[in-house]
């Protein structure tokens, strides 16, 4: 059975429909008709469409076609906080800070696809009010039910890889969502094949026998949107 990894989406709505395409047709070649795909986070911000990403993945149009499992990625996990978790016992330093790093890494872009304008003029309280009376229940509904982590057979499945220092087994939310740099130098056996994005390396998927790791960028510019056909026994095959 092949599984696919999708990488960081990151609002790039037309690459993402070519790429269900792609694995469509690679599935069908392999006589598989409803294949199933591991997303594996960061779905909005940096990229043109971001709302445009969340309508298709919490429209049901993707579970007619395969089999996805959604994995929580750091940018997920930011604005599902600061619409879910900011109440108005936090300070307005704390608003500020929060949604001002959030515009730093890609927000705003995310903020311009629902049609919200003039940020630069605006209260953190005010942008993030506008986004709420925007968002549509079922967005929120999407990104409150991502999995941290997925395994399959040999495959461990996260956003951001693993924290070496640990067990595969004993990772923590931070480790898997954010990850820690010294993952990527890492050649130690974590007795899984860890399959992730997070790290975007244009040049890749990044191929090693303990790590997949299929960030290329899209939402960059430039960035390209791949994804990782997985057989067990079998040489990976990379899609773009």
């Amino acid at each position: 059975m092949t599984i696919y990894a999708i990488g960081d989406i990151h609002g790039a709505l037309d690459q993402l429909r070519r790429l269900l395409d792609k694995i469509a047709a690679d599935a069908a070649a392999h006589g598989d008709t409803k294949p199933s795909i591991v997303f594996l986070g960061d779905y909005i911000d940096r990229g043109p469409d971001s709302k445009g990403v969340l309508d298709l993945l919490s429209s049901g149009d993707i579970e007619a076609r395969f089999a996805p499992i959604y994995l929580m990625g750091n940018h997920d996990l930011c604005v599902l906080s600061i619409l879910r978790d900011l109440g108005a016992g936090e300070t307005d330093a704390a608003w500020r800070v929060t949604v001002a790093q959030w515009m730093e890494v890609g927000g705003r872009k995310t903020m311009e696809s629902y049609g919200i304008q003039g940020l630069a003029a605006r209260r953190p309280q005010g942008i993030v009010r506008d986004l709420l009376e925007v968002f549509p229940p079922p967005h929120m509904a999407f990104l409150s039910a991502l999995k941290l982590t997925s395994r399959s057979g040999p495959w461990l499945f996260t956003h951001a890889g693993i924290n070496p220092a640990r067990p595969w087994d004993k990772q923590t939310q931070t480790d898997m969502i954010y990850g820690v740099p010294r993952f990527m130098d890492s050649d130690a056996d974590f007795g899984v094949t860890v399959v992730c994005g997070h790290w975007n390396k244009p040049k890749g998927p990044i191929i090693k026998p303990n790590m997949v790791m299929c960030d290329t960028g899209a939402g960059y510019f430039g960035g390209k949107l791949s994804a990782v056909a997985l057989v067990e026994g079998e040489k990976v095959r990379v899609l773009k």
